[in-house]
Order: structure tokens, then sequence, then C-alpha cells
């Protein structure tokens, strides 16, 4: 799945001895935690997204679509397949996945569209 942060930042902070911000990660029943020693000790990472209170589910299909294409599609390992992090003794078996569109089978007016989204974006007003 696509997650927040990468697992590095977890374990630099559990090397250094501090806490985690809130929302990287989850302890072994899934209550959000601040420590790297219980996530990466049967926790997890949250999601792309965040945690549930910040709409991560939202990332639930982006993270879904990237199992599928980089998983199944690539004849790969997915989901609780993938081996362990840090495991050595088997081949990870990651697969990847590249995508080419051609705008032109899609919408029509593609550049004057995309070009008035970029407008759009480059105006907002700063936050």
């Amino acid at each position: 799945l696509l997650y927040l942060i990468p697992v590095f930042y977890v374990e630099l902070h559990h090397r250094q001895g501090n806490s985690i911000p809130e929302g990287w990660g989850c302890d072994s029943s899934g209550k959000l935690s601040t420590d790297p020693a219980k996530v990466l000790e049967g926790g997890g990472l949250v999601p792309i997204g965040g945690s549930e209170a910040t709409g991560g589910y939202k990332g639930y299909g982006l993270g879904m679509m990237v199992e599928i294409f980089c998983g199944i599609l690539a004849g790969a390992q997915y989901s609780n397949k993938i081996r362990v992090w840090k495991v050595t003794d088997k081949v990870a078996n990651l697969g990847q996945c590249f995508v080419a569109l051609n705008p032109k089978c899609f919408a029509p007016n593609f550049q004057d569209r995309m070009s008035d989204l970029l407008h759009i974006h480059r105006n907002l007003e700063p936050v």
C-alpha cells in the first residue's frame, strides 16, 4: 500500500530515541502511536491520507490500484504476500508499473483544459 511516510523515517526516530509525530503509525491493535518501537514491532504505517479521522480511507482506492497494477498485473507479490521488511532469505519479487496515456483518446481540447487548470492553480491565493 501507499503510506504517509516511508518506514525509514520511523526507523531513524527509533535509532535516535525520539518519538514520531502523531499520525505516522499505529501499534499492533491499530491505535495511533507516537512510539516508533510499537510501529516497527507489530504495528504499521498509516496509509496515505492519514488516519481515519483525517480521511485516511481516501488513500485506500489509490493503494488498491497500486496493488493491482504493481502486484497482480505485474505477476509480482502483493498485499500480505510481500516479504517482511529486512528479510533477506527470500526474493522480494516486487513489481513495477508504468502507464503511458494519449490525451487525444480522452476528452477533447486537452491542452486548453490543462492550461486552464494550471493557470487556476498557479493563481490561487497563498495559504
